[in-house]
């Protein structure tokens, strides 16, 4: 529901803390835990989002990374199609909309040849739920004051493989 007319409110104090750790030689973890509270008009939502990372290096140019991370995101992209137009909205979660949360792991191996060439592989995997879409009448320009209940809620995945192959040197 609107508050303050067409506005609407909320806030979200957060605190942070990470340590990044040397636990052996060639393999480094960083940790961290995210705790982040988000108020609006008769509800306050809260989350806990741990992120972590880790690199081994197996050989002098041969490295292993992985990372796994969850967010909350609080707010919402009010579109009416999958395009990123310039009609679209991002407006905060409220009462009755829950916020986006997100989990995601990646990892790859990571390859320094001889001369400057490079080959790395790495892939993810991400989970989303409470993902919106709009879904009223008017596909253009989603009218602000309703869009609350004019949209589908749904779960999504992304997945995914990066393959570089580069050749640096001082001059390139």
């Amino acid at each position: 529901d609107m508050s303050e007319g067409s506005r609407y409110t909320g806030h979200e104090p957060s605190v942070y803390c990470e340590d990044e750790m040397s636990l052996a030689e060639g393999f480094r973890l960083n940790a961290g835990l995210r705790y982040s509270i988000f108020a609006v008009p008769g509800k306050a939502y809260h989350g806990l989002e741990p992120r972590v990372a880790m690199s081994l290096d197996i050989t002098d140019r041969i490295s292993f990374k992985a990372s796994y991370t969850e967010m909350n995101q609080y707010n919402h992209q009010v579109a009416s199609n999958y395009m990123d137009l310039p009609t679209s909205t991002w407006m905060p979660v409220t009462e009755s909309v829950r916020p986006m949360h997100s989990r995601q792991a990646a990892g790859g191996f990571y390859f320094d040849f001889p001369n400057g060439m490079v080959f790395n592989v790495e892939g993810y995997w991400k989970t989303m739920d409470h993902l919106l879409e709009y879904t009223g009448t008017n596909s253009m320009f989603p009218p602000l004051d309703e869009w609350e209940h004019a949209f589908s809620e749904g779960k999504g995945r992304a997945y995914g493989m990066e393959v570089e192959l580069a050749w640096r040197t001082e001059k390139t």
